[in-house]
């Protein structure tokens, strides 16, 4: 009988960033007409490499205040964001641009942040779409 093996769930790269939490920060224009900030997280539920760099799906959950401080609610929203691999000077970083979300009825520009590459993120080459036999084979040698 042959037997095939499954690779556990938290062995597989897209969960690298499984239950992580990122600290996001964004500005909007309260229901009284002033300014207002926003603090929260995002809780990653994956990452995967997307034509257009790496797809970030998550959860937000943030609250939102006006300038003075006073609370005005808290809320939570699913939402998959494109990051850029960029290379920085600890590795490899995702860096997610800034973008509008909905929170509460209120549109949210979250500011740029980044997610700090931890230890068991897929490689560069994998974050870009590209894979080691594509880059042996760009750099004149096929596979032996």
């Amino acid at each position: 009988m042959t037997v095939i093996a499954f690779p556990h769930p938290s062995s597989r790269p897209e969960q690298a960033y499984a239950g992580s939490h990122l600290s996001v920060t964004g500005a909007f224009q309260s229901p009284r007409g002033r300014s207002g900030h926003m603090n929260g997280i995002l809780r990653v539920r994956r990452l995967l490499p997307s034509p257009g760099g790496v797809s970030v799906t998550g959860v937000i959950t943030a609250e939102l205040r006006e300038a003075d401080g006073g609370l005005i609610g808290v809320d939570s929203r699913r939402a998959t964001l494109t990051a850029c691999p960029v290379r920085g000077e600890r590795g490899l970083q995702l860096v997610v641009d800034p973008l509008e979300l909905d929170l509460m009825g209120i549109t949210v520009r979250v500011h740029r942040f980044t997610i700090e590459r931890p230890v068991d993120l897929p490689t560069f080459d994998a974050l870009s779409g590209r894979s080691a036999s594509r880059r042996r084979s760009a750099q004149g040698g096929g596979p032996s």
